[in-house]
């Protein structure tokens, strides 16, 4: 019983670390286990399918995202800007070689287009540069999203 109570408190503990530093961009906590496939530069669509995150300064703001790959081709986005959590947006996301497509349905019902570069630095990390969002104050910005879990053990539901 105390080995479960101790093995769930990590597990907690775990969840509410942060991705990634804020000032060095460093990763700083352990990848969690996720599909295995040797090193190459592409990887199979299902294994992009999960929940991922990454934590960053951007235009002089602490940004968190939380996005989820569903199997289905189904995503949502969920954003913590200066500590204020709110719903993103939520769509459907393909990927071909190493280009991500995403189309969003924004809150307002307005739906819009992306694309990124993925290069997989392990099977739990990947870097995400912008390609196009729709805003051209991003368009080659970096993220570095981490592996958090699958679509069912989301934090939100689509």
């Amino acid at each position: 019983m105390l080995k479960r109570f101790c093995a769930l408190l990590l597990v907690a503990w775990m969840a509410f670390q942060p991705c990634e530093g804020i000032a060095t961009g460093e990763p700083s906590r352990p990848a969690q286990a996720g599909p295995r496939l040797a090193q190459s530069a592409e990887r199979p669509r299902e294994f992009f399918v999960g929940e991922w995150s990454t934590r960053n300064v951007e235009f002089g703001r602490d940004v968190e995202i939380y996005w989820t790959l569903f199997s289905d081709g189904r995503l949502a986005y969920r954003f913590v800007i200066d500590g204020v959590a709110s719903e993103g947006s939520r769509g459907t996301w393909s990927v071909q070689g190493n280009r991500l497509e995403e189309r969003w349905i924004r809150a307002g019902g307005e739906t819009e287009t992306g694309a990124g570069a993925i290069e997989w630095i392990d099977d739990n990390t990947l870097r995400l540069t912008i390609i196009d969002n729709g805003n051209p104050d991003y368009e080659q910005k970096v993220r570095i999203y981490r592996r958090r879990g699958p679509p069912q053990v989301s934090m939100f539901q689509p």
